[in-house]
């Protein structure tokens, strides 16, 4: 089998601590993936030659590590890689120190960004600090994807897409399962899961 994205977890460090978080990642995590490993990590995805493969930076926040992320992701655009990014978006309450930030990550070869939001992650990150971010992803032509998580009883799926929608019409939103891991597995001990993505979430635990 031919794998066609490779996920970097660049930290454990968030500027969240949601309570369903299925790596259990917050402000005091020290994981750190070393930025020579990813360099390895990318020279084999490129030698594998296997068309439209992808490099994926995640967390935790990985832009946390904004310098590693940027560097990276320059890196594997030189090997014809292109890469995503998944984020919080916390980054929405400083526009004008973010804005030229996630422009040079466009111009280094970032192609998507992959949000998340919901009813947990909004203890920590308000929506309109999300929305102000999905706002600079549009204005930098970036591809973006906006990710719900819920639970058969605990979601705001609906009451989310209608504020994120009246913003930004295009953006393409879906709603995911959340996991019992991590903090998930005491936060929805006694909470049944979303039945419909079980097979799907099974295959990624």
């Amino acid at each position: 089998m031919n794998y066609r994205k490779i996920g970097l977890c660049v930290t454990s460090r968030c500027t969240a601590a949601c309570r369903m978080c299925c790596l259990s990642c917050s402000p005091g995590g020290e994981e750190r993936l070393d930025i020579g490993c990813m360099r390895h990590y990318i020279q084999e995805a490129a030698a594998a030659g296997i068309p439209g493969t992808e490099i994926g930076f995640t967390g935790g926040e990985a832009l946390l590590h904004y310098n590693d992320v940027l560097e990276m992701t320059q890196y594997a655009h030189s090997f014809g890689l292109s890469t995503t990014l998944n984020t919080n978006g916390f980054w929405g309450c400083d526009r004008q120190r973010w804005f030229p930030r996630i422009q040079a990550l466009r111009e280094a070869g970032l192609s998507v960004l992959f949000f998340s939001t919901d009813c947990w992650h909004q203890e920590y990150i308000p929506l309109d600090h999300l929305l102000e971010a999905m706002k600079i992803a549009q204005e930098l032509n970036i591809c973006q994807k906006l990710f719900i998580m819920e639970t058969a009883k605990s979601h705001n799926v609906e009451e989310v897409e209608q504020t994120v929608l009246q913003e930004i019409p295009d953006v393409k939103i879906e709603a995911v399962s959340a996991l019992r891991a991590g903090r998930g597995a005491s936060c929805f001990a006694s909470e049944p899961m979303r039945e419909v993505l079980d097979a799907e979430n099974a295959l990624c635990s």
